[in-house]
């Protein structure tokens, strides 16, 4: 560290480290404990941005999944604790103060010593929160027999490694049920997966929860080969804060969606947006509207921006903005989040119910209809299981019609095995009637669309209605239409799902 002083570098008995914030500061690396914190004392007007490997440190690359650990300003001191080893990456990213005015530093956390026994040492007084480690780009999965199953947590955009031990393949199922069930046939296998010793990355693109087994043999069954991915966006970002004032820098500041700028005032002004950059630089405010709340002194007047594009602003107390240069724009990064992609499924199915029938699995909405198509000398019967079906065992089968058509309504989420006894059994062992359906919910939970047809509306509000009315076990929902008309997600339909629905359809 002794050329580090040179920058104002510092460090104490307790292992802390301290460093002036400034054009050409030293890049370290810089040690500090697990334990241990680091000190940004600011010369100027700076942040701090965690950026997340050494290429985006390299090229000062904020934007690749920064994360802003501290605050937008000047004459700030920002510290960080460090609970966890590991190398830490960290740039200013106003203007080109890291490209051009080598404003980065690393700073590296070692894995502790084996400790030594002693005394008991003092309290701590209480450090100040560390800053939350970004979650990974990238995870590896050994896709082998009692393989680790998760979940593994990984960022947007990011992608996950099956390295295979054996031959093996990777099949995607819908939802945990089936996960849990190793239903292979509910799902689909991922193209070319189907190999022995290979490496085979998966790209995640969407935010969700992401379900996999291996539908080799009884690899999932047996060895427990199944993994889940867990995929989320990256961090909301830090608050913003610039100082609104005479003269102010004027940007382009650059936030994600979802993040909120402060304008700090100093003095009596207001905040007007504008709606190009030419009405901004023009101090022009005839088409703008000045903010609900930003008229006064020494205001914190905060915004949050919920849509991506540039915003321009101005100040319009007398000529704050032509004389003073009261203006600034701000560019909101980031894309508007999809609504999640559901698989949907039939709502009918129909089978031939007759010698050597298809036996599926078929795949059918919960709530959908399924028929047995026949006329005479067949039935219906439900049995628990696979082997029961399979070795024909009527023991607990159960009759679901006789004399045809049989029309069954799947209002239970799970996979159901029926066959036909008729013939002492010679049906469903010589001729081989037998069938697997696997009922599944495909209408997204909160979507307040119980109906299912793909709008709210008055319908959805009308059978929510009757579902509060209608006395136990004369409820008209099943578990998914039922999930799909709680909006608060409290497990009750309720009069506040109601006007939740009432609202989606007036906004």
């Amino acid at each position: 560290l002794a050329t580090a002083a040179a920058f104002g570098v510092l460090r104490s008995a307790a292992e802390d480290v301290a460093v002036t914030w400034t054009f050409n500061v030293d890049q370290g690396p810089y040690q500090v404990p697990v334990g241990g914190s680091f000190t940004f004392s600011y010369a100027g007007f700076h942040n701090v941005v965690q950026v997340a490997d050494e290429a985006a440190f390299d090229n000062c690359n904020a934007n690749n999944l920064g994360q802003l650990v501290g605050a937008t300003g000047s004459g700030l001191s920002e510290t960080l604790v460090f609970d966890n080893p590991g190398t830490y990456y960290f740039v200013c990213d106003i203007g080109s103060h890291c490209e051009s005015g080598g404003m980065k530093l690393i700073i590296e956390v070692p894995n502790p010593p084996e400790p030594i026994l002693s005394p008991p040492p003092l309290a701590p007084a209480p450090s100040p929160p560390s800053p939350t480690p970004l979650p990974p780009s990238e995870a590896t999965i050994d896709w082998e027999f009692n393989n680790n199953p998760g979940p593994h947590t990984i960022l947007k955009g990011g992608s996950v490694t099956f390295q295979y031990s054996g031959f093996h393949n990777i099949i995607q199922v819908p939802n945990e049920m089936m996960y849990n069930m190793c239903v292979e046939e509910s799902g689909f296998i991922l193209e070319d997966s189907q190999d022995s010793n290979i490496n085979y990355t998966v790209t995640f693109n969407e935010v969700g929860t992401f379900y996999y087994i291996c539908g080799i043999g009884n690899h999932c069954e047996s060895q427990n080969m199944m993994a889940i991915v867990e995929v989320v966006d990256p961090p909301a970002p830090s608050d913003l804060v610039v100082s609104w004032v005479f003269n102010n820098d004027q940007g382009p500041f650059t936030i994600e969606l979802g993040g909120t700028f402060t304008f700090l005032y100093g003095g009596f002004h207001n905040v007007v947006e504008v709606n190009s950059e030419e009405e901004m630089l023009g101090c022009d405010d005839a088409n703008g509207v000045v903010l609900e709340g930003s008229v006064g002194s020494d205001l914190e007047f905060s915004i949050t921006f919920e849509t991506p594009g540039t915003f321009y602003y101005i100040c319009s107390i007398g000529s704050h903005c032509s004389t003073f240069n009261m203006l600034l724009s701000i560019e909101v990064v980031g894309e508007l989040s999809p609504p999640p992609m559901v698989m949907k499924l039939p709502k009918e199915l129909s089978l031939a119910w007759a010698f050597f029938p298809e036996t599926g699995p078929f795949t059918i909405a919960q709530g959908g209809l399924f028929t047995f198509d026949y006329v005479g000398g067949h039935n219906v019967h439900q049995v628990p299981s696979m082997e029961d079906m399979e070795a024909c065992n009527f023991e607990n089968a159960v009759l679901v019609q006789g004399t045809g058509p049989a029309v069954l309504k799947m209002n239970e989420e799970g996979v159901f095995y029926y066959v036909c006894t008729v013939g002492a059994g010679n049906h469903c062992g010589t001729f081989s009637m037998q069938a697997t359906i696997i009922v599944v919910c495909d209408i997204p939970a909160g979507s307040g669309d119980p109906n299912d047809d793909g709008v709210v509306n008055v319908l959805d509000v009308v059978t929510s209605i009757n579902q509060i009315t209608s006395a136990v076990g004369e409820q008209p929902f099943n578990s998914c239409e039922r999930a799909a008309a709680d909006l608060d997600s409290d497990d009750e339909i309720t009069v506040l799902d109601v006007v939740g629905m009432i609202n989606l359809i007036t906004s």
